[in-house]
């Protein structure tokens, strides 16, 4: 991934930030999934203002895994536009925001900020991996609207 993996998250000197309304419409879609919904999250420095959705090829409540093809072209789209890719981001269905042992694995392979969305306990938490160790890294959210507006907005548009 990116250059982010590195101590000053660790320390506590910097945040990732979600910007926009992007970030609760995604949470939103992820409460309503029985199975682990997964994505990506793109930006600059540690502010997230693209947060990409990619199908779980091997939908489970608790197992996910990218579609090589759709993550590449993800990717590719975030490149043309200037955004970095930031980390991976998705949702723990029925547990607690926090890293299981497959998410472990793979934060070795795939670097950068991890968060995970908890829509049964409505909690979010981002992680990063260095060397063996996962740390929690401060997660500021700023997508300019109320979470519950936005749920009844949504369940509003489903429901015509």
């Amino acid at each position: 991934m990116t250059e982010m993996h590195n101590n000053k998250y660790i320390e506590g000197k910097e945040t990732i930030t979600f910007v926009g309304e992007e970030f609760a419409d995604k949470l939103v879609i992820a409460s309503e999934d029985k199975n682990e919904v997964c994505g990506l999250m793109f930006g600059n420095d540690n502010h997230v203002t693209k947060i990409t959705m990619v199908k779980n090829e091997k939908p489970s409540p608790v197992y996910f895994e990218f579609g090589a093809m759709e993550a590449g072209e993800a990717i590719f789209a975030a490149m043309q536009k200037g955004l970095k890719l930031l980390g991976v981001w998705h949702s723990h269905p029925n547990n607690e925001p926090n890293p299981s042992m497959t998410d472990y694995e793979w934060m070795e392979e795939h670097k950068g900020v991890w968060t995970i969305y908890s829509p049964r306990f409505k909690k979010w938490a981002s992680w990063i991996r260095v060397g063996e160790r996962i740390h929690p890294v401060m997660t500021m959210i700023d997508y300019g609207v109320d979470f519950d507006q936005m749920y009844k907005r949504y369940q509003d548009i489903k429901n015509g």
